[in-house]
């Protein structure tokens, strides 16, 4: 200790009240600030992006389910062709016929309503190599028929139930005209469609 200074002194700094200095700030303090602000923000963006799809329908859902729409029916058409083509019976020849000729027209009115282009080779992708296999192997089999009208009489259901749901889902009116036309001529054809089991 210095001998003209005060005992104590040392410690000054300590129990001085009257001159405090900045209170200490842990750096990490900041860093939390920060990432709230931006935890935040980004909360923030996803509500507006959840609004905004709500309001203006979602339309990239809505493109996909068209999409999904059209591959159906471009492979209705394709194996209604098979049918034409392989079908011995008038029964099963006529269900061939009529699908290609309502699903074709169908998809015309459809096609329109896709906000995108759709080339050949985009709609094909609903092709199911598997239909192929049961209609060959029931062909050998002599049975192509019966076969025929059962794969297409499931195949007609489910693109059925595929328009309803997207019937259901869209909020544009001329949309919901094509599919309900496309509904009403999917019921008719399996309402008049042949039973599988010819009874």
């Amino acid at each position: 200790m210095q001998p003209n200074q005060a005992p104590g002194n040392d410690y000054d700094f300590i129990l001085s009240g009257g001159q405090q200095s900045r209170p200490y700030q842990n750096p990490g303090d900041k860093k939390k600030r920060i990432l709230m602000v931006v935890a935040g923000g980004a909360l923030l963006l996803m509500v507006f992006a959840i609004v905004f799809s709500l309001i203006f329908g979602g339309g990239g859902t809505a493109t996909e389910r068209l999409v999904s729409l059209a591959r159906q029916q471009t492979e209705l058409m394709r194996v209604a062709d098979i049918g034409v083509e392989k079908a011995r019976g008038s029964d099963a020849q006529n269900l061939a016929a009529i699908v290609k000729l309502s699903v074709g027209s169908n998809q015309q009115e459809l096609i329109p309503l896709i906000d995108r282009k759709l080339p050949a080779k985009e709609l094909a992708l609903g092709e199911n190599a598997k239909t192929d296999e049961l209609l060959t192997t029931a062909e050998q089999n002599n049975r192509f028929d019966e076969a025929f009208t059962e794969l297409m009489t499931q195949e007609l259901a489910d693109y059925q139930a595929a328009l309803k749901q997207a019937f259901d889902a869209s909020s544009s009116a001329s949309t919901k005209k094509v599919l309900n036309t496309a509904y009403q001529n999917t019921q008719t054809i399996l309402g008049e469609a042949p039973n599988p089991q010819g009874e």
